[in-house]
C-alpha cells in the first residue's frame, strides 16, 4: 500500500506472488474518497463507488444512478438474483427486488412495491409476481406472469381460465380494459384477431371504433374474413353490409 502522486492511497497486489506491477493497482482511494476496483491487470476501474454522489457504478466509474451497471456485450449487462437452495415447492422464493419508502411525516414506512420470482410449481417452474402497497397497508399482488408466460391482473391464477389464459383481467367487481385512442383525423381503436403478418391476415376479424378515421367518426365497426360486415354510426343506426345505414336498421 501507498500514497501515490495523486495523494490517492492504493493497495497492490505483492509483485512476488501476482505478477503485477506496483504501478498497477487493485483498489484507489483517491483524495475525493471515491474507491475504485481494478481488474486484473490493474488498469481499469471496473467497480466504482462515488462518495460525492453515494452512488455505484459496476463496468463504469461514472454512475449516472445510483446503481449503475454497464456492459459493452451484445448480450448487455444482467442483475442476478440467486438462490442456492431451491427445493421442489411452490412456495421457493427464488429472488425479491423491494421498493420501500420511508415518510416519517406521515407515520407509514415500509414496503410500497415489489418483484418476486416464485416457483409456482412443484417443478420449480418461475413465474414473476408484481406487488403494491398503500401508505401503511399490506404489499398485495396485482399483476403476474405465470411460468407459461400468462399474464394475470388482478388475480393469481391465470392458467385456471383454460380457453384463453394468456391475458386474464379480474376485476373482482366491475371494470374492464380501457383502450385511448387519438380523437384527431386518422384516431382509431381496436381489437384484431390475426392469423398471419401480410394483408388482412393481420385483422381476419376485428372490432373498431373510429374516433376519426377515413371520414368515419364516432363509428363502431365489427368485421370478419378481413371485411367489414356491421357498423353502428354516430347517429345509433346499424348497417349490415352497408357502411352509411340512414336508418335505425
Amino acid at each position: 500500500a501507498q500514497y501515490n502522486a495523486d495523494n490517492a492511497f492504493e493497495i497492490t497486489p505483492s509483485t512476488a506472488t501476482e505478477g503485477v506491477t506496483f504501478s498497477k493497482p487493485a483498489i484507489k482511494i483517491d483524495s475525493s474518497r471515491d474507491i475504485s476496483f481494478f481488474e486484473d491487470t490493474g488498469t481499469t476501474a471496473k467497480l466504482f463507488w462515488d462518495a460525492s454522489a453515494e452512488s455505484l457504478g459496476i463496468g463504469t466509474d461514472s454512475p449516472d444512478d445510483d446503481l449503475h451497471i454497464a456492459n459493452t456485450s451484445q448480450s448487455g449487462a444482467t442483475f442476478r438474483l440467486e438462490n442456492t437452495n431451491i427445493s421442489t415447492d411452490t412456495n421457493t422464493t427464488f429472488g425479491t427486488i423491494n421498493f420501500e419508502g420511508n415518510d416519517n411525516s406521515a407515520g407509514a414506512n415500509g414496503i410500497r412495491g415489489s418483484i418476486v420470482g416464485k416457483s409456482l410449481s412443484t417443478t420449480g417452474a418461475m413465474g414473476l409476481l408484481f406487488s403494491t402497497a398503500s401508505a401503511g397497508g399490506a404489499n398485495t399482488e396485482r399483476l403476474r406472469i405465470d411460468s407459461s408466460g400468462n399474464v394475470g391482473i388482478g388475480t393469481s391464477s391465470p392458467s385456471t381460465y383454460s380457453v384463453a389464459p394468456e391475458l386474464v383481467v379480474d376485476t373482482g367487481t366491475s371494470g374492464g380494459i380501457t383502450i385511448v385512442s387519438n380523437s384527431t383525423v386518422g384516431g382509431y381503436g381496436g381489437v384484431f384477431f390475426a392469423d398471419g403478418t401480410t394483408g388482412n391476415e393481420q385483422y381476419r376479424g376485428f372490432i373498431q371504433y373510429n374516433h376519426n378515421n377515413g371520414g368515419s367518426v364516432d363509428d363502431l365497426i365489427l368485421g370478419s374474413s378481413g371485411t367489414e360486415r356491421m357498423r353502428i354510426d354516430s347517429s345509433g343506426n346499424v348497417g349490415i353490409g352497408t357502411s352509411s345505414p340512414s336508418a335505425p336498421l
